[in-house]
């Protein structure tokens, strides 16, 4: 079951506890965030949100695969992960060119690529010149890095390599503006409404 939640642990930011791959989804159904979030807001599956979704079709994901596991064997669960990554995407009959997956575990990533060499594997590096090696050893479709860690020429570098910038830590207007001019590929940012307006797509 894909959940969609983003730490390790549930007491992290929730009223339930328990390492969120070890538990069963009986017992995460229901469960709600602690403050600052909304105590009403629960934890939901990945195919209940999409439920949610407007037109989900229509639009681009990113799945952000945080692999915390006390699996005896790791490789299996990852193997488990990968393919519900691609059932997910199957089922929902979403293109390759709107899903892709991110993560910082290569051999995650490598038993993904070994199921479906056409879907766009991101690795997520501590460094760019790490990032870069690593996506031009495994042939990946890209980097995911935070936004100080990216130059202009180093964006540049890893597109003459034929690989993609993905840039997050974007929590400010000027952040979003400074990411516009390295002239990456995707943006995850804080401020959208700022993005829509700079790209001319804002509707009130």
């Amino acid at each position: 079951m894909l959940v969609a939640f983003h730490n390790s642990n549930l007491n992290e930011s929730s009223l339930c506890s328990g390492t969120i791959n070890d538990v069963l989804w009986q017992n995460v159904w229901g469960c709600h965030y602690a403050n600052p979030f909304s105590s009403t807001i629960s934890i939901v599956s990945v195919n209940d949100l999409f439920s949610r979704l407007n037109n989900p079709a229509d639009r681009v994901f990113t799945f952000d695969c945080k692999l915390y596991t006390s699996a005896p064997d790791a490789n299996a669960y990852k193997s488990q992960f990968a393919n519900a990554i691609i059932n997910f995407k199957n089922n929902h009959s979403l293109s390759y060119e709107k899903v892709m997956v991110e993560s910082q575990d290569t051999t995650f990533l490598r038993i993904l690529k070994n199921k479906d060499s056409l879907v766009r594997s991101f690795i997520y590096p501590s460094s760019f010149e790490e990032g870069l090696a690593i996506a031009r050893k495994m042939n990946l479709f890209g980097i995911t890095i935070d936004n100080e860690k990216i130059t202009t020429e180093q964006v540049k570098l890893a597109h003459e390599n034929g690989i993609r910038v993905t840039i997050w830590n974007l929590q400010k207007d000027k952040e979003n503006t400074d990411a516009i001019y390295k002239s990456l590929d995707f943006m995850q940012s804080d401020q959208i409404i700022h993005l829509l307006k700079v790209f001319g797509k804002y509707k009130n």
